[in-house]
């Protein structure tokens, strides 16, 4: 179908092109609309700048709070603090007490077994004279005395059980071991030649018990087979 005009001759087909091309841009203006709308709604990211990022994640969270929650805070680590001396305290009283009770426990067994804390160790002397008479055969520090207040305990502490016999030799070797370390730490020198011979002394004497009481079992084993 064809219409006809003084000037201008159109086609229907010109004229769907012209409502298709019509609609289309109807269509992209309301496409346009929505993605602009779209984009007011989306909160868009801002760059601010500021200081120490890693102060203030740190920090941002205890800025937040109440001066009475800071408070609160201050209030529990004083307690704490508190509590930490209150502990320190109580520890060293309780050791303190076990040390005394250790010494005090010596001290009655000492004066138990010898009479007196002085006959189990007897003062120092006060001059060379008494000391040289101390260290001397018969003195109160001599080989012979110093081994038998030695020997003396180990028998009290062992008692009727031979078997304890080996422990308290041990025992008396480390003490005289911690001796000997404790004197070089503090004269930077070895232990003078008395103390030597008092070792030697009291292993010996040791080992007279353990074979006496060696000798004892075996005695006590042949009258109950008979």
């Amino acid at each position: 179908m064809i219409i006809n005009d003084a000037t201008t001759t159109v086609t229907i087909q010109e004229i769907n092109k012209t409502f298709k091309t019509k609609n289309e841009e109807i269509k992209n203006e309301e496409v346009n609309k929505k993605t602009s709308s779209r984009k007011q709604e989306v909160p868009q990211d801002t760059y601010e700048k500021s200081g120490d990022t890693s102060k203030q994640g740190l920090y941002s969270d205890i800025k937040k709070l109440s001066s009475t929650q800071i408070q609160a805070i201050k209030d529990n680590e004083q307690a704490t603090q508190i509590q930490m001396l209150e502990q320190m305290m109580n520890a060293n009283i309780k050791n303190q007490n076990i040390a005394y009770s250790l010494v005090q426990q010596t001290e009655d067994l000492w004066t138990k077994v010898f009479g007196s804390i002085d006959a189990a160790l007897p003062p120092l002397a006060t001059n060379k004279e008494e000391a040289q008479k101390a260290l001397e055969a018969g003195g109160t520090y001599s080989v012979g005395a110093v081994a038998e207040r030695i020997m003396t305990m180990a028998e009290a502490l062992a008692g009727d059980d031979s078997s304890k016999i080996v422990l308290l030799r041990q025992a008396v070797e480390k003490g005289f071991k911690q001796a000997g370390i404790e004197i070089k730490s503090r004269t930077k020198s070895e232990l003078p030649k008395i103390c030597q011979d008092t070792y030697d002394e009291v292993m010996k004497r040791f080992d007279v018990w353990e074979e006496k009481e060696k000798n004892v079992v075996i005695e006590e084993t042949k009258v109950d087979k008979a």
